[in-house]
């Protein structure tokens, strides 16, 4: 419904990038994301050559949140049809990696630990 919609307005924020942004401006979005020259090559293709929007918003969601696909996140098939389930699955894969971080610096010592034997 939403990538149906209007394109945004100059100064409006919204409306999906991979449908309204210009190619060159898309193209350094996803470079300063750190996104690599490859997959930066793969979702241009499919947002602007094949105007498969949805996967290229697919396409940017895998490459962005590494390890996704063997977590428990709800809404992951949908990350592509709404920004809301985009919002909701990313804060999710992110609140995890912290837990697992958290759980790991807890569940083994430190390097700076050092361990007495006697």
């Amino acid at each position: 419904k939403i990538i149906m919609g209007p394109a945004p307005t100059p100064g409006a924020i919204h409306g999906c990038p991979f449908k309204h942004a210009p190619d060159n401006q898309l193209s350094s979005l996803l470079t300063s994301m750190k996104i690599n020259s490859n997959d930066t090559k793969e979702i241009m293709q499919l947002a602007k050559a094949g105007g498969h929007y949805q996967l290229a918003c697919q396409k940017h969601f895998d490459v962005t949140h590494p390890g996704h696909q063997q977590m428990d996140l709800k809404l992951t098939e949908s990350v592509a049809n709404h920004p809301n389930a985009w919002y909701h699955a990313s804060t999710q894969y992110h609140k995890i990696k912290l837990e697992s971080k958290a759980n790991d610096s807890t569940s083994s010592p430190s390097s700076d630990t050092t361990i007495i034997h006697s």
